[in-house]
């Protein structure tokens, strides 16, 4: 439970469907595990089965992570006891019905998602969004703009200038500009086409896997004490389980690790996908640790013998291993108190611009995304943000959504960067990428405005953000 809190603090205050995801499909595929090993009635199976559905329509690409942790645990276990599954139970006709509705469950909520994902594609502006959303993310999500700094060169076929792949880069969507479906389809096609080449051979990939692991541990990241925590239960399960066990335990480091290294490999290192595989790992090390014979399946009274080790010196190291973990578990909750303090003070919106934006409908506030700020209620359990319809940003998951799309028609605008330029009716809220910006709608737009130069007027300055309006001369 603790360990499980652990990671949900942090889901928490970093919320995102994906991570929301991968804690359903840990969580549903373990009680499910749990059930099968230690012969639970119905209501378990329908508990996890409910629960790892409810992770596939939430995101079905990242439940994956789960079921391999979970096959391999039950690997470990089927190949230890398959001599007495038969003798012990597990397929008398009431356990195979239990067996039987789980797959029906899962594969059926599997079938649900391909169903939801016709149903996202059954309009042409749904259709259009998602192809959209598929190209923005194959930019946003890997490494392509490091890609391209490496070797500029090679994506000069795109006709994009050095900015372009920046402002990408940095959430400026300009699906009518640099950003167009089309342009990032031709990005995508030359970085898949050199990205597997000499910058990314196995052997520079493992090192950075290793540096990566290495460093996120010293600099004590949220993902860093994921590590040390997992590494501790490791070490916590070995001590505490049989010789045998140490092979399981081995396996899980393993995957992870390899888990690690491919996506590095991919470009794709995430934090949202580490988290995912972090909680997996860590629950289920745990699991097998905490219940010594789930790996077995059945009492044994042979397991102090085969261990090997005195009862009194095995259950010193346990409690020392316990106070160990509770020590560094109480070191990363003092991280994350951290973590939430920082995330209040540049992710949430200050009074005076809540106020500003919520009485000012008259306008509409577009901000560069890195600026964007939440509503105060975002951290507030329980209780939904309030949205502001006015407010927009220049890109984001929805960008090009129906839903975002008619949000902006109602304000007269179909793109916000075109229909920014000489519009009293906007604000720009850009504390980084103004000059380039200026430097960006000239390039692109410049020549529909009869030759006019852009340029970010600056109106003023709230709570040390800048606003701007964007008018030629």
């Amino acid at each position: 439970g603790a360990v499980l809190v652990f990671y949900t603090v942090d889901h928490y205050t970093l919320l995102q469907f994906t991570k929301t995801a991968g804690l359903l499909a840990a969580v549903g595929l373990l009680i499910i595990t749990d059930a099968i090993i230690f012969r639970k009635n119905i209501l378990s199976f329908l508990a996890g089965s409910l629960l790892f559905a409810l992770a596939v329509l939430f995101r079905f690409e990242m439940v994956i992570f789960a079921v391999g942790y979970a096959g391999l645990l039950l690997l470990f276990w089927f190949f230890e006891n398959i001599r007495k599954l038969i003798p012990d139970g597990y397929f008398k006709p009431g356990r195979i019905m239990c067996y039987v509705i789980s797959v029906l469950i899962l594969a059926g909520s599997c079938g649900l998602f391909y169903v939801s994902e016709a149903k996202n594609n059954s309009t042409k502006e749904l259709k259009n969004y998602h192809e959209y959303n598929y190209y923005r993310y194959s930019y946003v999500d890997y490494s392509v703009y490091d890609d391209y700094k490496k070797d500029p060169e090679r994506y000069e076929s795109t006709g994009l200038a050095a900015d372009d792949f920046f402002l990408i880069r940095k959430w400026y969507f300009d699906y009518d500009g640099a950003a167009s479906k089309e342009n990032l389809s031709k990005i995508k096609e030359v970085y898949d086409s050199t990205s597997s080449g000499e910058s990314r051979t196995p052997v520079k990939t493992l090192k950075k896997t290793v540096k990566q692991v290495a460093s996120k541990m010293k600099d004590r990241t949220v993902i860093g004490c994921h590590i040390i925590l997992l590494i501790l239960i490791a070490l916590y399960a070995m001590i505490k389980g049989r010789r045998r066990s140490i092979l399981y335990v081995l396996a899980v480091g393993v995957s992870t690790f390899t888990l690690y290294f491919m996506l590095n490999y991919m470009g794709r290192s995430i934090y949202r996908v580490l988290f995912i595989i972090d909680l997996a790992a860590t629950l289920w090390l745990l699991y097998s640790a905490l219940w010594r014979d789930s790996c077995a399946g059945a009492d044994d009274e042979s397991a102090d013998e085969e261990d090997g080790r005195p009862v009194i010196v095995k259950g010193a190291l346990v409690i020392l291993m316990v106070l160990v973990i509770a020590a560094a578990g109480l070191g990363s909750l003092a991280a994350y108190r951290k973590s939430i303090e920082k995330h209040n003070s540049i992710k949430v919106m200050s009074a005076d611009m809540e106020e500003l934006v919520s009485q000012d409908k008259d306008h509409v506030y577009v901000f560069s995304t890195l600026d964007k700020r939440y509503d105060k209620d975002y951290l507030t359990p329980l209780k939904a943000p309030e949205l502001h319809e006015n407010v927009f940003t220049f890109g984001s998951w929805g960008t090009k959504s129906p839903y975002l799309n008619d949000r902006m028609k109602a304000y007269g605008l179909n793109n916000v960067f075109r229909d920014i330029i000489d519009n009293d009716k906007v604000y720009v809220i850009d504390n980084h990428n103004a000059e380039k910006m200026e430097k960006y709608l000239d390039r692109w737009y410049g020549e529909s405005l009869g030759g006019k130069k852009v340029r970010y007027e600056k109106v003023d300055d709230i709570s040390g953000s800048k606003f701007w309006r964007v008018v030629t001369e």
